[in-house]
């Protein structure tokens, strides 16, 4: 990066410090930064703090989620004492390294201009801002992703073998935080094999070299587990995902019970529950396998339903729950709203908070994510257009895969997953239309020649 590059994203950072200076001190109270996920993070962090071990203090059975955020925080804990602001300042941070990457991957393939502005829109991006402020994996889960799909961009423009070891490093640490990468690499294996140059055997080779790297950190964890819970796994996360929240959502419409009554039905099965024993999930994964067989059409509608919230969902609920000491996690989903669906997206946008300030950022939000997923359209077909199959290809599978994977149960905070992408598309389209598509896609003459 150049000087100009470099007082540019100084100048974005200062703007996003700012915000989040603002939203820390605008937080209703020390509660204001727990989600409900936040409970269990913050105990094992506090657990593994004051005794080094990464378990939870009340429970001898393995979490539904994996450690890695909690040891990110212990780790914290053990630095600076049980305090909140040093866990804000750390994820702010991290943010802005999300930021850089950003706009580092936005120079690498777009272009100087395209950089410029998803640097800008990064530093105004409500996911980053909002999710610094909670003890959620989300900004360390995106921040290790990014490591990984920037060095992968090296590996394949540059052929660096340093940036491979390094891609498939984060993405298997990334698992740690949140297991949603096992599947992705699959998809990264078939882009080097498919658009990188070089002989067959020799892309085989750095596949497998990748392969490695990456199952490393992986291992290290499933060890981690057995050593301490006597289960060679990662998490009961997709059982919990499958057979506990998405079969409700199932129940409620086959069997016309509310949401919490389903999930009670499911749960009384559980008496003793260990989720280390497989064969205890064996009820509702039945329950669950005989309604995919007997109502696919049902199934599939209940999780393109749920991939749209996510690709809808606004990340000023979030906001919502820093600002208001009274609301709680999912009290402002779009579910629990009421009406025609004029009325819901109302009560969605300027329900649940007092301050006007919060309802017009909502208000903006919402008009803003409508224009930018026509950007996001337009840059994909630019792509298209312009024969960039390698690039299209990777942002379409990146964003399908990060989404299809959350039709459990949707909500706007799964997107910050894939919500740098969409930061990425969106700069790449206010670029073309700023420079008249003038020379900004020249960048792929690096790969293809």
């Amino acid at each position: 990066m150049n000087i100009h590059q470099r007082l540019w994203f100084l100048l974005c950072v200062s703007i996003f410090f700012s915000c989040s200076c603002i939203l820390y001190r605008a937080a209703s109270d020390e509660q204001a930064h727990y989600e409900r996920d936040s409970y269990g993070y913050v105990a094992i962090a506090e657990n593994f703090a004051q005794t080094f071990q990464l378990t939870h203090p009340n429970s001898n059975t393995m979490p539904v989620q994996t450690v890695g955020y909690p040891l990110f925080v212990g780790i914290i804990f053990k630095l600076f004492g049980l305090h909140t602001l040093p866990v804000i300042l750390a994820q702010i941070i991290l943010s802005i390294l999300s930021g850089l990457l950003t706009m580092k991957i936005a120079l690498l393939l777009f272009g100087n201009l395209s950089a410029y502005i998803s640097a800008l829109l990064w530093s105004l991006n409500l996911g980053f801002l909002v999710f610094s402020q909670f003890f959620m994996t989300e900004i360390l889960l995106i921040t290790l992703l990014l490591t990984c799909i920037y060095n992968f961009f090296l590996y394949m423009i540059y052929n660096n073998k340093k940036a491979l070891f390094l891609s498939g490093l984060f993405s298997g640490c990334s698992v740690a935080v949140k297991p949603v990468a096992l599947l992705y690499v699959i998809g990264l294996c078939i882009c080097i094999l498919i658009w990188k140059k070089g002989y067959l055997i020799k892309k085989g080779q750095e596949i497998l070299l990748f392969c490695l790297i990456f199952l490393v950190p992986v291992m290290s964890y499933m060890t981690f587990n057995k050593i301490t819970y006597d289960t060679f796994s990662i998490s009961s996360l997709v059982n919990e995902n499958l057979y506990v929240y998405f079969l409700s959502k199932l129940n409620v419409h086959i069997y016309g019970i509310s949401y919490s009554s389903a999930m009670k039905n499911i749960l009384a099965n559980y008496q003793g529950f260990s989720r280390t024993n497989a064969k205890q999930w064996d009820s509702a994964k039945q329950q669950f396998w005989h309604h995919v067989y007997t109502r696919p059409l049902l199934v599939a509608a209940i999780w393109i339903g749920n991939v749209c919230k996510t690709f809808l969902g606004l990340f000023s609920t979030q906001l919502k729950l820093l600002m208001e000491p009274t609301l709680k996690g999912g009290e402002c989903s779009f579910s629990n709203t009421k009406g025609s669906i004029f009325s819901r997206f109302q009560q969605y946008i300027f329900g649940h908070t007092t301050s006007v300030v919060v309802q017009n950022v909502a208000l903006i939000e919402a008009l803003w994510n409508i224009v930018r997923y026509l950007l996001v359209a337009l840059a994909l077909l630019f792509l298209l257009l312009d024969k960039q199959y390698f690039l299209f290809c990777f942002f379409v599978g990146s964003i399908s895969y990060f989404s299809s994977i959350t039709g459990h149960d949707g909500c706007g905070r799964y997107r910050m997953m894939f919500e740098p992408l969409l930061v990425l598309l969106a700069s790449l389209t206010l670029s073309i239309i700023y420079d008249k598509y003038k020379g900004v896609l020249l960048w792929n003459k690096k790969i293809t020649s």
